[in-house]
């Protein structure tokens, strides 16, 4: 094999002649600077004393600092607290003479918060005492992110799986109490409720119809929701609402009387609501969903939500058709009987 800018030319002689190699003129140190440099992963040699001897050139990369400027310098100060914390139990054991294979999710200081897989190797000298440990580190972010979408499409697809065997079991109103159930489930929620559109001679009011994460007396006790800011867009089926922390919100606590939520209702930070809508675009109702948490419900959750209300929509379409076709078929069964036979 000839290297780029090597003369290649017939040999001299009878036989082949060596040529330059990749090695040639390095020294035994710097060739195997060479081999662990050019490995995509960190390489080092931690000392006893928990301070770095060797290190990859891979550590400028994640860290933005050159290595000779980190030799000497303590695992802490070069990894940040949080991240030697999340490291120092598999630390200690590569100093305690094991072999350590390991994989986190680390917060560095510098480079942010990474997958890693860590694998120590303890160095021992002639009487067993352990002088350090080669470390070997791996990133494996990408691949750890894309295995968590994958649990979460999965996890997507059997929630709304089982929405979808709930709304085709019960082909009536009964759905509500399983959907409100399944939903609450699907999106990680401490309490949830579908409110279903009612209305009244004069006004619209909403009826409070299935709960789910606690008893119906935490709700019963307090009026019926009505078109404040924060419920408007979704009784009126014009938007979707997930705040992390509702009582931030600019629509929060503007309508008279309570000004917010009344003494002794739920805990609720995080929220989250969703308009169900007919096939036609008529509103339903709505799924609401609440945590005490702030940040409970992600962008994840949300599109779960939508999709299970498109659901809702069109099982409550279905369930309504259904009594309305069987209330008509009642009706001409009972003018079928009163009418006189003719013959």
């Amino acid at each position: 094999m000839t290297q780029r800018g090597d003369s290649v030319g017939e040999p001299s002689g009878g036989g082949a002649q060596p040529g330059p190699t990749w090695a040639e003129g390095r020294s035994q140190e710097q060739l195997l600077r060479s081999i662990v440099d050019a490995i995509p992963a960190l390489i080092s040699y931690v000392r006893a004393d928990r301070t770095y001897q060797l290190l990859s050139r891979g550590y400028e990369q994640w860290f933005g600092r050159p290595t000779d400027q980190l030799i000497g310098q303590s695992l802490v100060s070069v990894l940040g607290e949080a991240a030697y914390a999340t490291v120092k139990h598999h630390v200690d054991a590569a100093l305690s003479g094991n072999t350590v294979e390991y994989e986190a999710e680390v917060p560095y200081a510098r480079g942010g918060t990474r997958f890693i897989r860590g694998s120590y190797f303890p160095d021992f000298r002639e009487d067993g005492s352990v002088r350090g440990y080669v470390s070997f580190v791996q990133d494996v972010t990408e691949h750890k992110l894309m295995e968590r979408r994958a649990a979460e499409a999965a996890h997507n697809n059997e929630a709304l799986a089982r929405v979808g065997s709930a709304l085709v079991a019960d082909m009536d109103l009964s759905i509500f109490e399983r959907l409100t159930d399944e939903a609450t489930k699907a999106c990680h929620a401490q309490f949830g409720a579908f409110f279903y559109n009612v209305a009244q001679e004069g006004s619209e009011s909403y009826m409070l119809y299935t709960v789910s994460g606690v008893p119906r007396e935490a709700f019963s006790k307090f009026p019926m929701p009505r078109n404040t800011a924060v419920f408007a867009s979704t009784f009126a089926g014009t938007g979707i609402i997930r705040s992390d922390d509702i009582t931030r919100d600019a629509r929060y606590g503007k309508s008279a009387p309570y000004y917010g939520m009344p003494e002794g209702h739920l805990p609720v930070r995080s929220y989250l609501a969703v308009p169900v809508l007919s096939r036609t675009g008529a509103v339903h109702g709505g799924l609401f969903f609440g945590h005490e948490a702030v940040g409970a419900f992600s962008e994840r959750e949300e599109h779960v939500m939508v999709a299970i209300a498109a659901q809702a929509g069109v099982a409550i379409d279905n369930a309504q058709l259904l009594r309305t076709t069987a209330a008509a078929e009642q009706r001409y069964r009972a003018l079928s009987e009163s009418t006189p036979n003719m013959e």
